[in-house]
């Protein structure tokens, strides 16, 4: 049985995906071409990483540039305002 897309990635250059609906912490995540396991709850509509991001390395959502990450964030976590600083803020 296929597994349940549960993600959204737009754009090859994307390192973060939107979850569609909550994750809990260890729960997987879905889209075509990925599966990753969350590390830590990821509320419904927000986004995860799908690779590592560095302290300082830009975010892209939707091919967009939407930030930078304030920490280093590994695979498979929250994407929020407590390890990324959002563009213009």
């Amino acid at each position: 049985m296929a597994a349940k897309f549960n993600a959204i990635v737009i754009h090859p250059d994307d390192n973060v995906a939107t979850v569609t609906e909550a994750v809990p912490d260890g729960g997987s995540i879905y889209a075509p071409g990925l599966a990753l396991t969350a590390r830590g709850e990821i509320p419904a509509l927000h986004k995860v990483a799908i690779r590592r991001i560095a302290q300082g390395d830009p975010v892209f959502k939707y091919g967009q540039f939407i930030g930078a990450a304030s920490v280093d964030i590994e695979s498979g976590q929250w994407v929020h305002l407590h390890n990324f600083q959002a563009e213009g803020k």
